[in-house]
């Protein structure tokens, strides 16, 4: 309620307004014209029409809602109304009078803007106003929800970067021996082989493993050629330290006269690879794992490999393991990440205390 005075909003059961102290008088006004009228009027002094009246003054008029009976309500509601009652029954019925109102005093030539049509339907519609607050429950919740999921995903995101910079910094100070069966970091001062840490102070030894055999080779014109095993030879020389017995072969290559045909046997290897000694365990790093030809590239190939691993290893054991270096988790790139993801989460906690005040539009007021 209104004073008529000085438009102060008072209370309900008020007989004078606390802010001018006019006594209070109940307003009526013409359901058809929207004029004011006296308590005792029968009709409106400004259109005529015989009315009931209203406290309520809507948009410069009042709707007066007359409660229909049992056949108009059927028209009204339909087959709609078959099936609801009670409370939500009544709001169908206010509903479609609000509307029967507003269509009615458009054909009468009165000017009635959306946003009238608005506040009218806010104000005396429950269905409407429902919705209303409905959606603007729905719009408000919307946004704050978008602007947690927003945090939360800005976090995961930062955690993910931290997580793949950990792994990229990790990744850079180990270097590869040969393929990624041995692998070192100087950095930290270890050694991976066959996916097994161990600090460089626990290398002790180690030494070439060669497998010989020979393949036979029948040659029917007659020439003959001496082949020789140079395997054994060669790997007897690639040792460092102690690491036990090296299992090795003695397969000479030798040449069969039968008449017309020469039985060559030719020297192969069948297994090639690196035992290494660590803290007094045998590990053997492969280089080759098949049947080839000790003159082949492929045979050259894992010999250079193994002289390549022998050396490394030799040098590393005489590197000694760092008493402190930087952690992966304190460089300068993953700290920064880390400062990051800590502000992004006081911001999520700053959106999630931020909750809707669900305010109504003025368009509906």
């Amino acid at each position: 309620m209104i004073c008529t005075n000085c438009g102060k909003e008072i209370r309900e059961g008020d007989k004078f307004c606390i802010e001018c102290g006019s006594k209070i008088e109940t307003l009526l006004f013409c359901t058809n014209c929207g004029e004011k009228i006296k308590k005792d009027g029968e009709f409106c002094t400004n259109c005529g029409m015989k009315v009931r009246k209203t406290e309520t003054p809507i948009s410069g008029s009042t709707i007066e809602l007359d409660r229909p009976d049992a056949e108009e309500e059927k028209k009204l509601l339909g087959i709609r109304g078959w099936f609801v009652s009670g409370q939500k029954r009544e709001d169908m019925v206010t509903s479609k009078l609000v509307e029967k109102a507003i269509k009615e005093r458009q054909k009468r030539g009165e000017r009635i803007t959306s946003a009238d049509i608005d506040k009218i339907k806010f104000a005396n519609d429950p269905i409407f106003k429902q919705k209303v607050i409905e959606k603007v429950h729905r719009d408000c919740d919307r946004e704050y929800n978008n602007n947690v999921r927003r945090c939360e995903n800005n976090i995961k995101s930062l955690e993910r970067e931290r997580e793949k910079e950990i792994k990229r910094i990790e990744e850079s100070r180990w270097e590869n021996i040969v393929d990624k069966k041995l692998r070192y970091n100087m950095t930290e001062g270890k050694l991976l082989i066959n996916g097994t840490s161990v600090l460089f102070s626990s290398i002790k030894g180690a030494a070439a493993n060669l497998h010989e055999s020979y393949r036979v080779e029948v040659n029917e014109s007659g020439k003959s050629k001496k082949h020789a095993s140079v395997g054994g030879a060669v790997v007897g020389g690639l040792m460092f330290g102690a690491v036990g017995a090296i299992v090795g072969g003695t397969a000479l290559g030798k040449t069969t006269h039968q008449s017309m045909a020469n039985t060559n046997n030719i020297p192969t290897a069948t297994h090639f690879g690196v035992i290494v000694d660590i803290d007094g365990f045998q590990n053997e790093v492969t280089v080759l794992n098949e049947t080839v030809d000790q003159d082949s590239d492929k045979f050259r190939e894992a010999l250079q490999k193994a002289q390549t691993i022998i050396s490394k290893l030799q040098y590393l054991s005489t590197v000694p393991v760092p008493e402190s270096f930087l952690k992966v988790e304190e460089e300068w790139s993953v700290v920064d990440l880390q400062n990051k993801i800590i502000e992004a989460q006081r911001e999520r906690e700053i959106v999630k205390a931020n909750v809707p005040t669900y305010e109504i539009p003025k368009r509906y007021l």
